[in-house]
C-alpha cells in the first residue's frame, strides 16, 4: 500500500468508529412508571395520558388500539415500560412533562 491509501484507510476505520460511537450514544432509554389512565381532549378526539404517583403527567405515544385499550383500563394502577418523548420532540399532544412511547404495560391493581 502506499502511504497515502494508508492514510485514507485509517481515516475511514476512524470515521466508521466515530459513527458507531454516536449511533450507539443515541439510543432511547428504556423506563418504567406506574399510574393511572386519564382521558385528555373532547370526544371523538380523546387521547389517554398517564398520571403518575409523583403528579408528572405523559401523553400516550402509540397506536390506536393501544390507546382504546388504556382508555378501558382508567382507574387502574398500570405498570408501563417505554420511552420519555420531551415536549420539545413531540408537541403536538404532549402533556406537562412530554409524552412516553409504551412498549409493554400490565395492570397492577
Amino acid at each position: 500500500m502506499t502511504q497515502f491509501t494508508r492514510k485514507s484507510f485509517v481515516a475511514l476505520l476512524v470515521l466508521i468508529l466515530f459513527s458507531g460511537v454516536f449511533m450507539s450514544a443515541s439510543k432511547p432509554k428504556v423506563v418504567k412508571i406506574q399510574g393511572t389512565i386519564h382521558s385528555y381532549g373532547n370526544m371523538p378526539f380523546n387521547y389517554p395520558g398517564i398520571v403518575t404517583d409523583k403528579g408528572a403527567e405523559y401523553a400516550v405515544f402509540g397506536d390506536n388500539e393501544l390507546k382504546n385499550k388504556l382508555l378501558e383500563n382508567q382507574g387502574y394502577l398500570i405498570e408501563f415500560e417505554g420511552v420519555v418523548i420531551s415536549k420539545e420532540e413531540n408537541p403536538v399532544n404532549a402533556l406537562k412533562n412530554g409524552s412516553f412511547e409504551v412498549v409493554n404495560w400490565k395492570v397492577i391493581k
